[in-house]
């Protein structure tokens, strides 16, 4: 399934007990249950019988250790992001399901923190006009309209350097957008006029304006390893559940910011205070998070809504099992951890059919 369809329902706070830094490998294991409840034979595209397979960099490996079904073919999607298309039949027959597990290692290191001297900020004209064309766009998820022009104008009038402009932009944003989630991502026009929105929808605000100045901005979505963590939750009408152990998932603009280049600006995790703490600080650098998604001209929006409203209307219900593993240089080795994990979500998912059958049964 396309996976961030999901990532609106998964969202963090900065108070989360977090990973730590230095180099860390985790296995990330997914167990997917498709049932299809209606009357009607459901499609399934090659998106939705897709996965992803993250980014790898510097900073960050990525493989899959196993899939069940196999991998198909890897291709990338509109935004050049790495997926694979798995060995999925094209539709599910009514009283159907489908069961899909994807087990993953992630290998991600600390990056080295930017040392941003604001004497040293570059301006407008320091930004190649390559980026320009392609990461100041005006898209359906980041809409430039007039009202975003003028406020993004507002805001910065007394600024000369983009670190200055995105700065005030970042101080704006969180004194005037609170963080509250829903069940689908926003556009930014509608965030401002909420006055409130999560992780994504801050940062599509926050990527818009940036766009509307001329200054190149991408949303970037990843998988965090938080320490501790256990959570479920039912949502779109009661079609999706979502049953996590020490993982959630994120969203944070990543903004060109001369002459120091590509950097993560993180509006809602774990940065309080000073607003320079969002660019220097984010916990981007951290090595507990990894990133699985790049969204420039993709409906981010657009896309996630018309994914719900189809699982309610076709009456597919959809779980998904997720935990972050972190593995131990202590003698165990990656088959045991994978055994483990693999028993750990089974017994996750039995439990959770078990529950089902005695609430049809009551």
């Amino acid at each position: 399934m396309r996976g961030r369809i999901l990532l609106p329902l998964i969202l963090l706070v900065f108070l989360l007990p977090l990973g730590g830094g230095g180099e860390h490998r985790y296995l990330y294991a997914a167990v997917y249950t498709l049932e299809n409840r209606g009357s009607q034979p459901i499609k399934l595209g090659e998106d939705d019988r897709s996965i992803p397979l993250f980014w790898s960099s510097r900073y960050q490996r990525v493989e899959v250790l196993n899939s069940t079904p196999g991998l198909v073919r890897r291709y990338l999607d509109d935004d050049g992001n790495p997926v694979a298309l798995l060995d999925l039949p094209s539709e599910i027959p009514p009283g159907g399901n489908l069961t899909l597990s994807v087990y993953y290692s992630i290998r991600l290191r600390e990056r080295p923190r930017p040392r941003i001297d604001p004497d040293k900020a570059g301006s407008l004209d320091d930004i190649p006009e390559r980026l320009i064309e392609e990461f100041c766009v005006s898209t359906e998820t980041f809409k430039i309209d007039d009202e975003i022009r003028r406020l993004a104008e507002e805001i910065t009038e007394n600024e000369s350097t983009v670190l200055g402009m995105v700065l005030s932009l970042i101080d704006w944003i969180r004194g005037h957008i609170y963080y509250g989630s829903g069940e689908v991502p926003k556009y930014p026009q509608e965030t401002l006029r909420d006055g409130f929105g999560d992780c994504d929808d801050q940062a599509i605000l926050l990527i818009t304006l940036c766009r509307a100045l001329g200054i190149p901005a991408l949303l970037q979505l990843g998988c965090v390893y938080i320490k501790n963590y256990e959570g479920s939750r039912f949502s779109w009408e009661g079609h999706l559940e979502l049953i996590q152990r020490n993982v959630g998932w994120h969203g944070w603009a990543l903004v060109y910011i001369p002459p120091w280049g590509w950097l993560p600006v993180d509006l809602t995790l774990r940065t309080v205070g000073d607003p320079m703490k969002c660019i220097a600080e984010a916990p981007e650098y951290g090595g507990y998070i990894a990133v699985c998604y790049n969204i420039s001209r993709s409906d981010y929006v657009g896309e996630s809504r018309e994914e719900r409203e189809y699982t309610i209307s076709s009456g597919l219900y959809f779980t998904l099992h997720e935990e972050l593993i972190l593995e131990r240089r202590s003698g165990v080795v990656r088959p045991q951890i994978i055994a483990l994990a693999v028993a750990a979500v089974l017994a996750l998912l039995i439990l959770t059919l078990k529950g089902r059958e005695r609430l049809l049964t009551a």
